[in-house]
């Protein structure tokens, strides 16, 4: 598992997420005959933090709105999340 802070834009607000994620894992496997014990777990991430921050405010602590998010800004936030993710191993080459 890695923590990952990423800056989301939302029509006029500007949001700084806070996520975990984890990478894929192949399952156990059987030695010698390879035989797969454990099924294989995709890559996955969990937003766990969602501050409300103002973009010209340099070094600001932001307003935390993780508590009050619908189920909705939530579902977007963890899309935006998986995009971060996408982008990222896409600047690295993977």
């Amino acid at each position: 598992m890695s923590l990952h802070d990423a800056t989301i834009h939302y029509e006029d607000l500007t949001f700084e997420i806070q996520f975990d994620y984890y990478p894929a894992s192949r399952g156990a496997r059987e030695a010698g005959s390879g035989v797969q014990l454990d099924p294989d777990e995709p890559e996955s991430w969990d937003v766990t933090e969602v501050k409300l921050v103002n973009p010209d405010v340099k070094d600001q602590i932001g307003i935390d709105v993780t508590d009050v998010m619908t189920d909705t800004m939530m579902e977007f936030f963890n899309e935006q999340a998986g995009e971060y993710i996408n982008e990222q191993s896409a600047d690295e080459g993977c």
